[in-house]
């Protein structure tokens, strides 16, 4: 059997793991895709700055390898022993980390796979069911598909890729956003994650000193608290799945309930923390900096809970998933990926020292012969800047994607669907794809964030590994 392997970053070497983990392993011929930098590292952990700081502590950064199992922690301290001290990491070390465990698993069964270091550019299914991957009008049929790319496209809100002086794609920074003169004023369009990396890089690589954060909301991540042991009553997977048993779905209105009491039973100030954020960026990184306990505390239940989360969603209604984005989806997430203390910290001094100004309510934005204006819901004037760099989440909708994007290609095939959510529509137990006629397709396969309607906030490094062993699982036994 030929067995494809789409995107080799972090779901994608997980697949390769546990495929390699089952005797019938040694009658597949695998075929790897990736693009060379992010071959076992994938995007988010390519080489780049060192600035570009891992989120999670690095002891709770670990690949569980079945042949040659290496903690983060030790890799660290044997290739980078200057780093012992620091908890929080440069993220292309877990890169450097991912592609050696993966080197180690390739030693030991390198027969019977091939690499391919390029993107694949088309995908077709074919009658039979096996699937040609176009890469280079090179040809390679497989019976079986895994597509691991992990994240779609970046939003483009303001339709202004293209234009000259905007980075739309920004990663890798030390290769996209260089060549940057002192006197430039450089907006960065959004205040997430990416945002926090992109004023990291320019300011403390002393590229810039003129930085403007631009976003519709103005709220940055919550900052990472103390991490503290929590129990829970309500969120355990076989109470969860005795009520399913009985009620068949979990109304909105009843997991609320049950947080609320959970944030009761462990002494977590619920109603001052849910909804803390609220675009005063320098009062609200202070306040988490000044309250790390109890904010740990509450991002601890979230952490405990975040395990149990996709059996949760599937098992809401459309419509009580949908109220449940629009009034807790944004705070949720801003603690679900909180920064370091000393990052939240630095960003406090910058914005007091004037080198960063953050502002919200972004209504417009337009290209001028002098860069870019910047309009505002607000009363507060325009703004100009000089490059703009693109910080958005990702695009949602597959129907959205530029024509030339592989899942678009498989859309206007009706191979995949839209989820109502985002995402591929994915059968929940398998990630097997449902096509937009209802059938599942047995032998594809869909990890990582682009299901993000089926598996919501289901992309941190430990559930990824789990998502894949119970993907290769559910393939092997069927």
């Amino acid at each position: 059997m030929k067995v494809g392997i789409v995107g080799f970053g972090l779901s994608g070497v997980s697949v390769l793991h546990e495929l390699a983990s089952y005797p019938l392993f040694k009658e597949m011929d695998i075929y790897i895709f990736d693009k060379p930098s992010r071959f076992a590292k994938g995007e988010p952990f390519e080489d780049d700055d060192k600035t570009l700081l891992l989120n999670m502590e690095r002891k709770d950064m670990n690949f569980k390898a079945h042949t040659t199992p290496l903690t983060f922690d030790s890799y660290v301290n044997l290739h980078h022993p200057q780093y012992q001290s620091l908890n929080y990491l440069p993220r292309k070390f877990f890169g450097e980390y991912l592609y050696s465990q993966y080197e180690a698993l390739y030693d030991n069964i390198g027969d019977g796979i091939t690499e391919v270091y390029q993107r694949v550019d088309s995908i077709e299914r074919n009658n039979d069911g096996s699937f040609d991957l176009n890469v280079n009008d090179a040809i390679y049929r497989v019976d079986a598909l895994f597509l691991c790319i992990g994240t779609l496209p970046l939003h483009d809100p303001y339709e202004l890729q293209g234009t000259p002086g905007y980075h739309y794609l920004p990663y890798p920074l030390n290769k996209n956003i260089t060549n940057i003169n002192d006197d430039e004023h450089i907006g960065i369009l959004g205040s997430g994650l990416a945002s926090i990396d992109i004023m990291r890089y320019l300011i403390i690589n002393s590229y810039n000193q003129h930085i403007h954060i631009v976003s519709r909301g103005g709220e940055m991540p919550a900052v990472r608290g103390y991490e503290q042991d929590v129990s829970l009553k309500y969120f355990i997977l076989e109470d969860l799945k005795n009520y399913v048993d009985d009620y068949e779905t979990i109304p909105l209105n009843v997991l609320i309930k049950w947080f609320i009491e959970e944030c009761e039973l462990n002494g977590i100030p619920y109603k001052s923390l849910v909804h803390r954020k609220q675009g005063q960026v320098t009062e609200e990184l202070q306040y988490d900096l000044e309250h790390l306990d109890e904010v740990g505390r509450y991002q601890s239940l979230i952490k405990a809970v975040n395990p149990v989360i996709s059996f949760i969603w599937i098992h809401m209604t459309i419509d009580d998933r949908k109220k449940f984005l629009a009034e807790y989806g944004d705070a949720l997430k801003l603690d679900l990926s909180p920064m370091p203390p000393h990052v939240a910290a630095w960003i406090i001094e910058q914005i007091e020292e004037g080198s960063i100004k953050s502002y919200e309510d972004v209504e417009q934005i337009e290209s001028t012969e002098q860069g870019f204006k910047i309009h505002f819901d607000s009363s507060q004037e325009d703004l100009m800047v000089n490059r703009l760099i693109n910080a958005t989440g990702q695009i949602l909708n597959i129907e959205s994607l530029n024509e030339d994007h592989i899942l678009h290609q498989l859309y206007k095939q009706r191979v995949i669907d839209d989820h109502p959510l985002g995402g591929i529509n994915v059968e929940p137990s398998s990630q097997c794809v449902i096509k937009p006629d209802g059938e599942v397709l047995n032998q594809f396969m869909v990890l990582g964030h682009t299901t993000s309607g089926v598996n919501y906030v289901s992309n941190s490094v430990s559930i990824l590994q789990k998502q894949a062993a119970q993907v290769v699982r559910h393939w092997m036994n069927n």
